[in-house]
């Protein structure tokens, strides 16, 4: 069992394909669908607490240190990594775990994250779209499902369920059990 991070950087030195990334994503998208049916925030989604298993090519989500109660108000302290942001504000559950799968979606097509400094994700300046996706209609839709995570106003945000059934991620894949 590898974290996500080793998997795909450590082990092959490069990125994944759009359709091995499709096959991952489809089954976090679904894990974090189910923990939310259960009334569980994660709350530190990254690449790190997310493992795959090379035999298989299942998902499984790891370390729930910040996890918490499901609830429709706001949380009043800063989710994982967001510890480290001066500028942290009050946020909802669903809002904040879209923005998080958007990051991962970006690192897991790219290598490298969406924002390299706090002004960016406050502006949501996002690096490098021109290299996702481009030529086919089926797949130009990968830069948008990206954007509608990662807008800077949460009520603009794509829900799980949006991201679920995006016609990107729907798109049938060949099943890969060696992401």
């Amino acid at each position: 069992v590898f974290s996500m991070t080793r998997t795909c950087w450590r082990r092959w030195k490069r990125v994944l394909g759009e359709e091995k990334v499709r096959h991952a994503f489809r089954q976090i998208v679904g894990a974090f669908l189910h923990c939310h049916t259960r009334g569980v925030l994660h709350n530190d989604i990254k690449l790190e607490n997310i493992l795959y298993q090379p035999g298989t090519g299942r998902i499984k989500l790891i370390d729930f240190g910040y996890g918490d109660i499901l609830h429709d108000h706001d949380y009043t302290y800063p989710p994982g990594e967001l510890t480290l942001i001066a500028s942290f504000h009050r946020y909802q559950a669903e809002p904040c775990t879209v923005w998080a799968l958007g990051v991962v979606l970006f690192e897991l097509l790219h290598g490298f994250l969406p924002f390299q400094e706090e002004h960016q994700i406050v502006l949501c300046e996002l690096d490098c779209f021109s290299s996702i996706s481009e030529g086919k209609p089926q797949v130009r839709r990968l830069p948008y499902l990206i954007r509608k995570c990662l807008c800077p106003e949460p009520s603009d945000r794509l829900t799980l369920n949006g991201i679920w059934m995006h016609p990107w991620l729907r798109r049938k894949s060949i099943h890969y059990s060696n992401v």
